[in-house]
Order: C-alpha cells, then sequence, then structure tokens
C-alpha cells in the first residue's frame, strides 16, 4: 500500500510537471507562422468551419478538431490553445512512466527519466506542432502494443490502433513508418505464436477499428467533407511533398551521427545487450522482449529518419531519456564489473543531455527561431488582445524593444481596420490568429503561406489547378467582397491564384493591401 501511495504521488508530480513546463514555454515568444498554426483553425473548427471543406490542409487535422474542444471546454484563449500541447505532453510523460514501471525499472530512476523526458518532448515547441503531436502518440501506441504482447490486456490491444489513428491524423509520419513496423511486429508474433490466442488479438483489434469507422463516420456526416478532398489535400498531395525532400535528403557523418550523439549513446547499451542475448539465448527471437526489442529499434530508426527527412530544427532528443530507461534496465540483468559506473553514466547522460537541451530550446526557444533575441525585449501580449494574457510577445524579428512594440502596434491597427469593415472578408497571413481577435472567421484558405509548397501546392506542381480551385471555391461560396493580404505573407500567395482582373487596389501600405472583388472577371464569373 505504502508503494503504491508513492507511485501515485510519483505521478502526480510528473504530470503536473509536464503540464506546467510546456505552458512555461509556451509563453516564451513566438514565431507566427507555426505558433499560430491551429489557433485560428481551432476557433474556426468550433464555429462549424472544417478541415478539407473551408481551409486547406495537408496534416493537423485532428489538432484542429481536438483545439476546437479545448477552446469549447476552457474558452477561446491562450493558455487553453498551449494546454493541448500540455496535456499530450503530460500524458505521455505518465504513460513513459508507467510503461517503464512494467518492466521493472527502479521508481527512483524511472522517475529522474520521465522528468528529463517531460522537457525534452513537446517544452521543445510549447505550442501545438504536427511533428510533435504524431511522434507522442506514435509512441504511446508503441507503449500500448509492447504492454499488449506483454500483457494480453484488451485495453491495450484496443488503445494501440487509436493512438496510432490520431497521430495518423496529426501528421501522416512518423505514423505511417511506424504503422508498417507495428504491422510487421505483429505478423512476427502471429507466425511465433500460432497455437495461442492469435484469434482473440485480432478479434480486440477490430473492435478498436470498428470504434474508429463509426468515430471518423460520425465526424465526417457532422462536417460534412467531400471524401474526395480528403485524398487530395491530405493523402494525394503529401506524397509530392515528401518525395520533394525525400530525393533532396543527404545524409553523412555530421548529420545522421553526430547531431544526434546522445540519442545514439543512450540506445548503444540497450542495442548491444540484446543483440548479446539474440546469439546466445536460444531461440530468443520467439520471446515477447525481442519483439518489443525489434519495435523499439524501428521506432528508433522511423524518428531519425523523420527528422533528417522534415527538416525542421530538430525535436526528437526525447529518445534520450527512452533508450537510457531500456539501456538501465537491461544492464541490471547481467553482472560484469563497469555495471555499476555504466548505470550512472546513463544517469549522468540524460540529466546532462537533458539540461543542454532545456537551455536550448526552453530557455533560448530555438526550435521557433528566437535563440538570438534577448528576452528582456518581450512585451506582455494581452497589449494586443486579452485572449492573449500569459504570453510574452516576442519575435525573431524583435531585436530591441521598438520593434516588439511597434509589432504589437501594427498588430492592433491591423485588428481596428478589419474590425471597422463590415464586409465579408479573407486575410491572408501567417499571424493566423485574426479570426480569434474578431470573433468571426477571416475565411483563410490555407493554415499557413509559405511558397515552397509545403502548406500548398504552388506554380508548376500538378495540384495546383485543384488548390487554384479550391481557393476560387472559397471566395464563391462565402461570398468574399473583400481581400486583406499583410506584408508577412507573399503576394503570390494571393495573385498566383486569382487573375489580376479578379482584383481592384484599395488600399496599400505598409502593413497591408486591400483588394476589393471585381464580380465579372473570368476566375469569379458569378455575383459574389
Amino acid at each position: 500500500m505504502i508503494l503504491y501511495k508513492k507511485i501515485n504521488l510519483y505521478l502526480l508530480f510528473i504530470f503536473i510537471f509536464s503540464l506546467l513546463i510546456n505552458q512555461f514555454s509556451g509563453n516564451r515568444g513566438v514565431f507566427p507562422i507555426d505558433s499560430f498554426a491551429f489557433f485560428d483553425t481551432g476557433f474556426r473548427v468550433l464555429n462549424g468551419e472544417f478541415p478539407f471543406k473551408d481551409f486547406w490542409v495537408v496534416s493537423g487535422p485532428f489538432i484542429d478538431y481536438s483545439q476546437a474542444l479545448f477552446f469549447y471546454i476552457f474558452g477561446v484563449n491562450w493558455q487553453s490553445y498551449l494546454l493541448n500541447a500540455s496535456l499530450i505532453n503530460a500524458l505521455f510523460a505518465s504513460f513513459t512512466f508507467l510503461f517503464f514501471r512494467e518492466f521493472d525499472l527502479n521508481t527512483k530512476v524511472n522517475f529522474i527519466f520521465t522528468l528529463c523526458l517531460s522537457i525534452l518532448a513537446y517544452p521543445s515547441s510549447g505550442t501545438l506542432f504536427v511533428d510533435h503531436h504524431s511522434s507522442y502518440l506514435s509512441l504511446m501506441s508503441v507503449y500500448s502494443f509492447c504492454l499488449a504482447l506483454k500483457k494480453d490486456y484488451f485495453i491495450y490491444w484496443f488503445l494501440t490502433p487509436i493512438f496510432l489513428c490520431f497521430a495518423f491524423f496529426s501528421k501522416q509520419v512518423p505514423s505511417t513508418y511506424i504503422f508498417i513496423f507495428l504491422l510487421f511486429v505483429l505478423f512476427c508474433h502471429f507466425f511465433t505464436n500460432r497455437k495461442k490466442n492469435n484469434l482473440s488479438i485480432l478479434i480486440k483489434i477490430s473492435l478498436s477499428l470498428t470504434f474508429l469507422l463509426i468515430f471518423f463516420a460520425l465526424i465526417k456526416e457532422l462536417s460534412d467533407i467531400n471524401f474526395e478532398d480528403f485524398l487530395d489535400q491530405y493523402l494525394i498531395y503529401p506524397l509530392t511533398i515528401g518525395e520533394n525532400r525525400f530525393t533532396s535528403l543527404t545524409l553523412g557523418l555530421k548529420n545522421v551521427v553526430f547531431d544526434f550523439k546522445f540519442i545514439h549513446l543512450a540506445f548503444l547499451p540497450y542495442f548491444i545487450l540484446n543483440i548479446f542475448e539474440i546469439f546466445f539465448k536460444k531461440k530468443s527471437y520467439k520471446t515477447i522482449d525481442f519483439k518489443i526489442f525489434l519495435m523499439f529499434v524501428f521506432t528508433y530508426l522511423s524518428l531519425i529518419f523523420h527528422q533528417l527527412v522534415t527538416k525542421n530544427q530538430y525535436f526528437i532528443f526525447f529518445l534520450i531519456p527512452i533508450f537510457t530507461s531500456w539501456s538501465y534496465i537491461f544492464l541490471q540483468k547481467h553482472n560484469f564489473k563497469w555495471k555499476t559506473s555504466l548505470s550512472y553514466l546513463l544517469i549522468f547522460l540524460c540529466i546532462f543531455s537533458t539540461i543542454k537541451y532545456f537551455e536550448r530550446f526552453v530557455i533560448d526557444r530555438k526550435f521557433h527561431e528566437l535563440v538570438n533575441v534577448d528576452f528582456k525585449n518581450s512585451l506582455k501580449a494581452e497589449k494586443i488582445d486579452n485572449k492573449f494574457i500569459g504570453l510574452k510577445w516576442i519575435t525573431p524579428k524583435s531585436f530591441n524593444i521598438d520593434l516588439t512594440n511597434n509589432e504589437i502596434k501594427k498588430i492592433i491597427n491591423i485588428k481596428k481596420v478589419l474590425n471597422s469593415d463590415e464586409r465579408k472578408k479573407m486575410v491572408i497571413t501567417n499571424y493566423s490568429f485574426y479570426s480569434v481577435l474578431l470573433s468571426k472567421s477571416i475565411s483563410a484558405p490555407s493554415r499557413w503561406y509559405p511558397m515552397d509548397g509545403t502548406g500548398f501546392p504552388i506554380k508548376g506542381n500538378k495540384y495546383y489547378e485543384k488548390y487554384k480551385k479550391f481557393f476560387i471555391n472559397i471566395i464563391k461560396s462565402k461570398k468574399i467582397r473583400v481581400i486583406y493580404l499583410l506584408d508577412d505573407a507573399a503576394k503570390e500567395a494571393l495573385l498566383d491564384y486569382l487573375d489580376i482582373d479578379c482584383l481592384k487596389k484599395e488600399h496599400n501600405t505598409s502593413n497591408l493591401l486591400i483588394y476589393t472583388l471585381n464580380a465579372k472577371c473570368s476566375d469569379l464569373d458569378s455575383e459574389l
């Protein structure tokens, strides 16, 4: 009973700490194109607009819907926006602690490693980010699958597909890699487990899949999403993005070995000790331990490959506590001269790397390009709107406090201009919060506007015409009469998709362009 109470106290502390550390990180400045990626869209879903139908989506629909739920429960504000990411961080850390407890990791060591995980996971971003969401939900699917192999409980078989499905609808990769390898390990399990409960496992998984089918059928029915739009936006078009990234991928000693050196060092003892068992333990390939080892080797490879292909700032250092945990567990199973020293070395490695990356990603906010700013130049974002209470406003361009103040004033002025215009409007900007500030949709056709093809098809892409048609259909269906193009977005985000004859320049400042629409032009050719 005493041990049970201690475990609960550890778990409670981990959960609360994981929430708070991410809230702290997410309030330290913004990188607009990423930090607000789901802020407006979550609000728009809450108010009856939907991904694939009302804005082009290449990733993140699960996050859009979950954020709408958070806004519904906790109110439409910055802190409830951060809470979505913070809760995933807390659940991931808590599940990690419970997972390694099932494999007899020393409770105090488990507690230390899990705290390190909670610092290295979502706080590197703080705000919602598709790669983080997909990775942590994928890992929870791996945890659930491994526990299902070990214990054969219904709940773990049932949760495995659910975690993986939600990971996929956060981002297609690395969840797809994990899915492929998980299937492979499952088939290996069936092959070596033929005389046992394979049929029971299939029934449990089928019940989970049935639940998911019903769930998504309800979402589709309520959202009235066209299945062809879903296929084009989420499955077919993103393949062109992945193809471009894969063909431009270069592998070298620096980016494969040295950039992930602490992950490799954490993984190495786990890998070597398991290889030792494979060679010297009879029929070890049939054991559950071997299948779990195989699953984590594939997870290790999947996430490193995913990181190399995405070309974002590195975020997978949360793997260090996971693999130091596994290495520590397997070290305790063997007796040799340097066992104690290696065990302490693993703890030191985990703590040292956590401090190092905590400073780089949470304090200096490198993931969001804030490493070169002085946080003394940040200002309270509630000056913009009370919905931003708690956020310290500073962006990568804020090299002094005057620049920070000027940016806030610019946002306030744009907000006033938009508020004073009663016409149905579309606003194109990477500062995706004006729907929230105005309390009505700005009908943005995309989540963001990078003109590199990662957000939507650009000229030269074979899906360019589909996006152009999608863009024009939004204007028509929502009866848009005026389009605001803010200075942070490239003009091509508008002018490449709507003929210049459709646009009459109404206003032009250094901060924004205002175009009224000509309904008689060839692209629109119908009365607005």
